[in-house]
């Protein structure tokens, strides 16, 4: 038997987005919970008001809450509906996926994804009546301050830092790095590359000198991108690609090393990355350099328009 009362969703207010983002985030424990939502309302626009939060409420009681999370690049990431002990209807959950839904074909995003701990999670069922499909399996992986600490830089191929002035030599060459891709497939021609640039740029806190060209012979073979995340005392690989013709030559690898060797340098205790599961190539190219697989996500997609 479902609860009584008139249910509404509406977009939470600033008197209560504290108690509706307690139940987006109830599973993390305490006390990141609390450090997560003080952030968040700390540094969200609106002002301190996370757009995208919509509650379910079940006369004036909270009883669910969804997050369609805006982030820059024509993106955003979904934090499923989580709802209170008493609610547990499914019908309550996809009505506040329909609200995210609206909110972000008004806010003209061209895809949505959210992170699950399975293909089978048990918000999968809701999501994809959401229009999300599963996507892959994503790997995190991370190497320690030992390991970076052994790092050398590699000799065959040569690292040129990036410059603002050299933004479209970039784009050309990421979008190139795409062709035959392993790694979500999937995404390529979705965004257009200056929203992708966008997303990437978004990441950590952006140093342009730590994002390189890998060149070999005089020619640039492939690229990196690090973001520096100083608080967490880690950089974070955003991105590594190569021409399909640079491929199988160990490149991949040696930007791997690179990026030891940066991270090594501004002083963080370690090197993160995540990987499509399905890219046995990098897989073994990380394992082989040091990195550990350390957690596992199962990605759901939707996208909006192309």
């Amino acid at each position: 038997m479902h609860p009584s009362g008139k249910l509404t969703i509406v977009p939470a207010t600033a008197e209560s987005q504290a108690a509706a983002l307690q139940l987006v985030f109830e599973h993390l424990p305490e006390p990141d919970r609390t450090t997560v939502i003080q952030s968040l309302l700390a540094t969200e626009a609106e002002p301190n008001r996370p757009g995208g939060l919509f509650e379910a409420r079940r006369d004036e009681r909270l009883v669910g809450a969804v997050w369609a999370q805006l982030q820059p690049g024509a993106v955003a990431v979904v934090w499923p509906p989580h709802l209170a002990s008493e609610e547990q209807n499914p019908q309550v959950s996809r009505a506040l996926l329909d609200a995210s839904n609206h909110f972000l074909q008004d806010q003209q995003v061209v895809m949505a994804q959210t992170l699950l701990t399975s293909p089978d999670d048990p918000s999968a069922t809701d999501l994809k009546i959401a229009g999300f499909s599963y996507l892959a399996d994503l790997i995190y992986m991370v190497c320690g301050e030992e390991r970076l600490a052994a790092t050398a830089l590699p000799d065959e191929l040569e690292f040129e830092p990036y410059r603002e002035t050299q933004h479209a030599r970039l784009a050309q060459l990421v979008l190139a790095t795409y062709v035959e891709t392993q790694d979500c497939p999937e995404l390529n021609g979705v965004r257009q590359i200056e929203d992708v640039l966008a997303g990437y740029r978004a990441t950590g806190c952006f140093q342009p000198e730590l994002w390189a060209f890998a060149r070999h012979q005089g020619q640039d073979v492939g690229c990196v991108l690090l973001a520096d995340h100083p608080q967490a005392e880690q950089v974070e690989l955003v991105y590594m690609g190569l021409l399909p013709e640079a491929r199988g030559q160990g490149f991949g690898r040696q930007i791997a090393q690179y990026s030891q060797a940066k991270a090594y340098g501004l002083g963080r205790r370690r090197l993160i990355l995540a990987v499509d599961g399905r890219n046995e190539p990098a897989l073994r190219a990380y394992q082989a350099g040091g990195f550990l697989p350390w957690d596992r996500r199962s990605v759901f997609l939707r996208i909006y328009r192309t």
